[in-house]
């Protein structure tokens, strides 16, 4: 098992720092993380008033492309075999690796019509990667083998993981992550239900996950098939996984990298239904910023990536 999660010292204030321009933004609750240090701000629950502490999990979104890389460069030996071995509609061409590294082609399902209309204005429904891929396949390649960034890249993984190795993607992430990286705090949700120490999840006006006039807990909208996990489980997961496989962050395997007047960042950004994430780290892991909220509109989005970029 590698090093368990660091405890964190929480900074409560009357005028919070860290957190003020996400609050600002709209956010019904926040937390901002730098190097074991997290302010918390706002509500986990409206409607209760239960205050929002680094000790609520949050929804990572697509952060979970991460963990999912980390089970694939685990469980496959050799990450250039083609995909459609498991998958026969998929090109020849398009290897496990041009999917871990968003250089399929791949159009992104959630830029399909009739999916993005489901998702942004549907009732809650269980997860379909499946059927996220089929969405996906029904267009043609774009761009094969530049990096294009596109969620049905893991789609595809998320498929393909099952049907390799024939354990349930939950199960694989139980057994090749969160148990050796020693993630107490994480895990990975099926069905509609709000787990316990979840903070509540809020759309607002100017979002789009589903769209709304005025502030909705819409907890159970994209729930099933989500990682959720608070962020000093997040921090540990990134800081053990960049000195365990270097090769993800370099190969850009789960792992994107940004542009920082300090230097370059390594990590990764999630956006769904309710939650807003962005985890930036330096390349060694032991600089780590995080900031999360529980809610998602493009105010909130930008505040997020705006504090990211300024603390890292």
């Amino acid at each position: 098992m590698l090093a368990p999660a660091r405890a964190c010292t929480a900074r409560f204030s009357s005028e919070p720092v860290w957190t003020d321009s996400i609050i600002a933004a709209g956010a019904i609750g926040a937390i901002v993380w730098i190097d074991d240090e997290a302010e918390p701000a706002g509500f986990a629950n409206l409607e209760t008033h239960e205050p929002m502490t680094p000790q609520h999990r949050t929804r990572v979104g697509s952060i979970d492309k991460a963990y999912m890389a980390l089970v694939a460069v685990t469980v496959f030996d050799d990450l250039d075999v083609q995909a459609a071995r498991w998958v026969s509609q998929l090109d020849e061409r398009i290897t496990l690796r041009h999917l871990l590294s968003h250089r399929s082609g791949l159009f992104d399902y959630m830029w399909d019509g009739e999916t993005y209309e489901r998702l942004a204005f549907g009732p809650p429904a269980l997860s379909d990667p499946e059927a996220f891929l089929q969405a996906s396949l029904r267009y043609p390649l774009r761009n094969f083998g530049d990096v294009s960034y596109s969620s049905s890249n893991y789609a595809a993984l998320d498929v393909i993981l099952e049907r390799a190795t024939g354990d349930s993607l939950g199960d694989l992430l139980q057994k090749h992550v969160f148990e050796p990286y020693g993630l107490q705090r994480t895990t990975f949700q099926t069905g509609l239900d709000l787990p316990p120490e979840v903070a509540h999840g809020y759309a607002l006006k100017g979002g789009t996950f589903p769209a709304v006039d005025s502030p909705r807990d819409v907890s159970a909208y994209w729930s099933d098939r989500s990682i959720a996990a608070d962020v000093a489980d997040l921090a540990s997961f990134f800081r053990q996984l960049f000195r365990a496989r270097p090769e993800m962050v370099e190969g850009g395997l789960g792992i994107r990298a940004y542009d920082n007047p300090r230097g370059t960042a390594h990590g990764h950004g999630g956006t769904m239904a309710g939650y807003t994430v962005q985890l930036r780290a330096t390349r060694d892991g032991e600089h780590i910023v995080i900031a999360a909220a529980n809610s998602h509109s493009i105010p909130v989005t930008r505040a997020i990536a705006a504090t990211v970029q300024d603390l890292f």
